[in-house]
């Protein structure tokens, strides 16, 4: 998930009726099953699509009659008051992170000079462990022993060294939500200059090697994980709340959420330089409104509002007619155009962002390759209001659909684990995908 990346898309709250633990569910088959979260992420304040990733995916495991007690290894700084109220059941627990020397730092530096001086491009060395804190290995070893968990749900592979040495009866679930593979040489090849945490297909698949289950969060990225690891992956995609919006809106209103990592401000950026003019060409009563922190990074321009943050998506969705998703890069699965869908909202999509919900195309989705198409299909949907709320419709219907497989696919990991018992439960070997 694009999100400190895919998901990272994600900036302003959802606030409608969620799908995952605030629905009481009449079925609770985890009763007594304790799982532990390791985050790098907060999952409070959910101003970014990675911590309601993590959120949900926990959130589900106590709506089925878990017990989840949250380990925050404060890589980025959370509502630490927040998260200790709402796991309070399984209790939360914050640990300090320093970031370590990475082990190739001297080297990198060296290889670094040599390009300056002779121009020659060397290929720096990384290793998948270069972000876990050494320091945190005796909380997270506490937390194992004091708690006794049956299952850990780790986010992302960055602190995948903690689960050496703990003990083999325990089910060791990754939440994968990007893929880390030359991923900054590949979003510089797409145009998006970012770096963050980036490592070889080896290294990957030390990380991975790790886990007895990957979480993929879409199947083009499930394949990549099969392809390096003899354990089971499955493929997760986000779980989508439910919104409380009307019918698609009657008025040219356009409607883009982003935060302001580096994937989130090209797209924006591109939409507003290359398909923006035309569209307000075409429509000049048409206005795009943009939310979340991306407006830090923007310049007013005619028919553009830029927000900033909000608490509460739902009066945006409900004033919009089309949501657009315009990332040129990145990778995982793009949240917001996932929640936009779910809010009956038709979403145009680059091809980059549509990675994951192809299966929507024609009910909600419209991918555009280029400026002019999206320009084109964003002016048709603003003149066809049958159009636009027959997408809309569509959208709803899809996103019901798509969270009854992602629920069935997440639940199945767990279902084989006997809380009465300390044996490793066989991992399931199936992998579900949309329909």
């Amino acid at each position: 998930m694009q999100s400190v990346a895919s998901g990272r898309g994600c900036e302003t709250r959802c606030v409608g009726r969620a799908v995952t633990a605030d629905r009481v569910l009449d079925a609770r088959p985890f009763a007594g099953l304790r799982v532990l979260g390791i985050t790098p992420t907060p999952t409070h304040p959910a101003t970014a699509g990675n911590r309601v990733r993590c959120k949900a995916l926990l959130d589900r495991l106590v709506a089925l009659g878990a017990t989840v007690r949250l380990v925050h290894i404060a890589h980025e700084p959370g509502d630490d008051a927040a998260m200790r109220a709402h796991w309070s059941r399984g209790g939360f627990v914050s640990v300090p992170f320093r970031q370590p020397m990475p082990r190739y730092a001297r080297l990198n530096r060296a290889l670094r000079a040599l390009r300056r001086i002779t121009g020659i491009t060397v290929q720096e060395r990384r290793d998948v462990d270069d972000w876990c804190d050494p320091a945190t290995a005796p909380a997270i070893h506490h937390e194992v022993k004091t708690f006794q968990p049956h299952a850990i749900v780790m986010v992302y592979i960055w602190n995948s060294a903690l689960l050496e040495g703990l003990p083999r009866n325990l089910l060791r679930v990754l939440d994968a939500q990007d893929v880390f593979t030359d991923r900054d040489e590949r979003m510089r090849a797409a145009g998006v200059a970012q770096n963050w945490f980036s490592v070889s297909a080896a290294e990957e698949a030390r990380g991975v090697s790790r886990f007895d289950v990957v979480l993929a969060i879409q199947e083009k990225e499930a394949g990549h994980y099969r392809a390096m690891t003899a354990g089971t992956v499955v493929t997760v995609g986000h779980f989508l709340p439910e919104f409380d919006t009307e019918p698609v809106s009657r008025h040219a209103c356009l409607l883009i959420v982003a935060s302001d990592n580096a994937v989130n401000v090209d797209g924006v950026q591109w939409f507003l330089r290359e398909v923006w003019p035309l569209v307000h060409a075409a429509r000049p009563d048409a206005e795009v409104r943009i939310a979340g922190r991306v407006c830090q990074l923007l310049t007013p321009a005619p028919g553009v509002s830029l927000l900033g943050a909000v608490d509460d998506l739902v009066p945006l969705y409900t004033q919009s007619r089309i949501v657009v998703n315009p990332l040129r890069g990145g990778t995982g699965l793009k949240i917001k155009g996932a929640e936009a869908l779910a809010a009956g909202r038709p979403v145009l999509s680059t091809p980059s962002a549509a990675e994951g919900l192809e299966s929507a195309v024609g009910s909600g989705l419209v991918i555009a390759h280029d400026a002019a198409a999206m320009a084109s299909a964003a002016v048709s949907l603003l003149h066809d209001d049958g159009e636009a709320e027959r997408l809309g419709a569509a959208a709803r219907q899809f996103a019901a659909r798509w969270n009854r497989l992602q629920h069935a696919a997440f639940d199945e990991v767990f279902t084989a684990i006997d809380p009465s018992s300390r044996a490793l439960p066989p991992p399931p070997h199936t992998s579900r995908t949309p329909a």
